[in-house]
């Protein structure tokens, strides 16, 4: 599935909730998600007046990330195997399997800010290739803006208890900020997270009025006894349809 159509699905193909955190109108953000095409190298374009936004499309979660990638997919994909392998051994005997599996937790804080930036820092080295790249198709008539959309895909999402509360972790952290400050070749970032029962967006543009205003905002900054995600359990069905 392309990268676009995985955000159309999520986010934009259904009322989804969308914070923006930014002086940009709403003129401006529906015309950016209005004109989006599938492109390579970047994921996404969205042409429109004089100017073309380049999106790239990332994911990151808070397990732990090793030489292997992440373990959380890791995890999945193990038992994606296992189950398959269970199911066609079991119904060869049986008129029906059902398969349970659970996965482990190995989610904290700092792997969350550490997984965004390995991979955020992955993706800003690419800018200089895209940019050529778009030039090669567009040549140079536009300005070029180059933006993020970065989808934290930790199972059943992250989250933030405080006071008894229970609601989703926003990455809007200084953590997260000073990475944000420190790369101005990005114009801004398109937050996607799982809010307890429905996706929403979080909208950033990457200036430092709005960092500023954010780092100074006491409900956004998040410590390790406040940090939960929940353990995630598996199933997998199968039953032999009766031939005719």
């Amino acid at each position: 599935m392309s990268e676009l159509k995985i955000i159309t699905q999520k986010y934009l193909s259904k009322t989804t909730t969308a914070e923006v955190y930014s002086n940009i109108s709403e003129e401006e953000i529906n015309k950016l998600f209005h004109n989006m095409k599938q492109y390579e190298r970047p994921d996404i374009l969205s042409i429109y007046d004089n100017k073309i936004v380049a999106i790239e499309h990332f994911e990151f979660d808070s397990y732990k990330n090793t030489r292997k990638g992440s373990n959380l997919k890791i995890q999945e994909n193990f038992i994606e195997k296992e189950m398959k392998n269970k199911i066609n051994s079991e119904l060869k005997t049986k008129d029906e399997v059902v398969v349970h599996d659970e996965i482990k937790n190995t989610s904290n804080l700092q792997q969350y800010y550490d997984n965004f930036n390995k991979i955020f820092l992955s993706h800003i080295n690419n800018i200089p290739e895209y940019r050529n790249h778009i030039k090669q198709d567009f040549g140079n008539e536009k300005d070029i803006e180059f933006w993020f959309f970065a989808e934290d895909v930790t199972a059943l999402g992250t989250h933030r208890l405080k006071n008894g509360n229970l609601g989703p972790l926003l990455p809007l952290s200084n953590e997260i900020l000073d990475i944000l400050k420190k790369h101005k070749e990005i114009k801004g970032i398109i937050f996607g997270i799982f809010a307890m029962n429905e996706y929403k967006m979080l909208i950033i543009c990457n200036d430092d009025d709005t960092l500023n205003k954010l780092k100074e905002n006491e409900d956004f900054k998040v410590t390790n006894e406040e940090f939960m995600t929940f353990d995630p359990k598996t199933i997998g069905f199968a039953t032999k349809i009766p031939k005719k």
